[in-house]
């Protein structure tokens, strides 16, 4: 009887904690656990508001914002809550953020396999991907953090949105922009704003805890509208040329190193009327940073997946071994160059993320007294040169996502060959992360 009791005081008083916590006016909304908000990360755990968002450059903190929050309301005895990103590999570094500031000792137990972490005060949270969001199960949410929410589909928000409606929960995102896209119109469109939504922008540049070195190495990194987008953190539209380049500064006449250091070779699938494109791009360091340059692209009109394989093959045996990064949409084509014997990895599929690496590699190094990826002149990449200069935005895209097709086979070998190499890593739009940096945390 005393249990039962017990359940009808606890019901009673639920929406009064739920709703006082919103206002961060209990003493579990204000705890650092090693965190130190700053700027617009104030205001935004200080919000009322349904719904609020962090939009951010990489590096701004935004991450660390959202994963704090989530402790905040996993602390409200009984809650469910879930941690959505737009894909499993994406969402790790959510789990990275969350599991590092989450003091172990609220956790009872986590199962890896289903992704669901218990904590001793019943509250659960479950770890979801929305690369389908219909697959969302339609489950009251007390709350839900939303990661990456501008890589998510449009219908992702409104899907989650909805699973509070019945508890009256709350929701957040956090975000790179992508452009005037759905979560544009959601946080910071006036004329399409929802009304119980609130947004905030976060620059990199006014992070306290990155220092000045590292904020002078990002200026010198990226340029123009992606400086604006990565960096600033502000949504922007991408139109005219994608890469800035003259002949004078990212074409040289003569390779002037005995030999790479290492290979890479990327690989842009081609269709009936496009081209497959392979290039190879040779690796060598100079003061302590990798430079690369591109000495041959071959482009295969109407031709077979095998006969790209043969011609993969004939360069290996003119260039040296090296690691094929190809377009992973397309796997059987990846298993045709593994039967071959060539060591093959899918590229990073994310394009104007790609763009941004590769145009940082093309901008100039005050260490390398030059760009880090050049073209070397001649016959052999004519072709990619010519699309490397026509390859552009079109004059009216209002989501900042796409550039022409027309020349983007060259551009995209590229792309796939270099975007997110070891090297840049650290400077990655999406770091890499272990799960074993989650399980080394002790559950």
């Amino acid at each position: 009887m005393r249990d039962k009791e017990l359940r009808i005081k606890r019901a009673a008083v639920r929406p009064y904690i739920m709703t006082r916590i919103a206002e961060g006016l209990i003493s579990g909304a204000t705890m650092k656990l090693g965190y130190n908000p700053y700027g617009e990360q104030v205001l935004f755990h200080a919000s009322k508001s349904r719904l609020r968002g962090l939009v951010g450059g990489f590096r701004s903190g935004k991450t660390l914002a959202g994963a704090n929050e989530a402790i905040k309301w996993s602390k409200v005895p009984g809650t469910f809550g879930w941690i959505v990103g737009p894909d499993y590999p994406m969402l790790r570094q959510a789990m990275r953020d969350f599991f590092k500031l989450l003091p172990k000792y609220l956790i009872k137990h986590w199962d890896k396999h289903e992704k669901v972490l218990t904590l001793w005060n019943r509250s659960i949270i479950e770890f979801k991907s929305a690369d389908s969001p219909e697959r969302l199960a339609a489950v009251p949410l007390d709350w839900y953090w939303l990661d990456e929410a501008a890589l998510c589909k449009e219908d992702t928000l409104d899907m989650l949105d909805a699973r509070t409606i019945d508890k009256s929960g709350y929701g957040w995102l956090t975000t790179t922009p992508r452009g005037y896209d759905k979560v544009y119109d959601t946080l910071f469109n006036v004329e399409k704003k929802v009304r119980y939504a609130e947004g905030w922008k976060l620059s990199t540049l006014e992070n306290p805890y990155i220092s000045n070195e590292e904020k002078e190495r990002l200026k010198e990194r990226f340029s123009g509208q992606f400086f604006k987008q990565y960096v600033l953190g502000e949504c922007v539209t991408h139109e005219g040329k994608v890469y800035d380049l003259t002949k004078e500064i990212h074409q040289i006449e003569v390779y002037e190193f005995s030999g790479p250091e290492k290979l890479v070779y990327g690989v842009d699938w081609g269709h009936t009327v496009s081209p497959t494109v392979e290039v190879v791009i040779y690796v060598n360091e100079v003061k302590g940073k990798e430079v690369y340059t591109v000495v041959e692209a071959a482009y295969l009109r109407n031709k077979t997946r095998t006969f790209a394989a043969i011609e993969a093959i004939r360069m290996e045996g003119e260039h040296g071994r090296g690691v094929w990064k190809c377009d992973p949409a397309e796997p059987s084509s990846l298993d045709e160059f593994r039967d071959r014997g060539l060591e093959v990895e899918g590229g990073m599929n994310r394009i104007l993320d790609g763009i941004a690496q590769v145009g940082s590699l093309f901008g100039i190094d005050k260490d390398v007294g030059g760009p880090r990826l050049r073209i070397l002149r001649g016959e052999r990449t004519d072709l990619i040169w010519e699309e490397l200069q026509k390859y552009s935005f079109p004059r009216r895209n209002s989501d900042g996502r796409m550039p022409d097709k027309a020349f983007s086979h060259g551009p995209d070998a590229i792309r796939y060959g270099l975007a997110n190499s070891n090297e840049e890593r650290g400077y990655a739009i999406y770091e890499e992360v272990e799960l074993s940096d989650i399980y080394e945390l002790g559950f």
